[in-house]
């Protein structure tokens, strides 16, 4: 399992995602916006909450994503 070691919240629903292997990854995380709980991060100050915990990335309100999904979705940093 990955894990993440520093994120970079970016404009557009967009987080920046290193992981602990230094692998750097952009993750749009537009289309999650659209389901359950995840509508409230429609909210860009509590999108901008979001926080690396070691397994994935939290946000205040106590959604999260996993390291796995973020390295699945996003696109490699050149």
């Amino acid at each position: 399992m990955k894990k993440i070691s520093e994120i970079k919240i970016l404009e557009a629903y967009s987080i920046s995602v290193r992981f602990d292997d230094g692998l750097e990854k952009i993750c749009d995380i537009t289309p999650f916006l659209e389901k359950g709980d995840f509508r409230e991060l429609k909210d860009m100050s509590l999108f901008k909450t979001a926080r690396p915990i070691k397994w994935g990335i939290e946000w205040s309100n106590g959604l999260d994503l996993s390291a796995d999904t973020l390295d699945i979705i996003g696109k490699p940093v050149k």
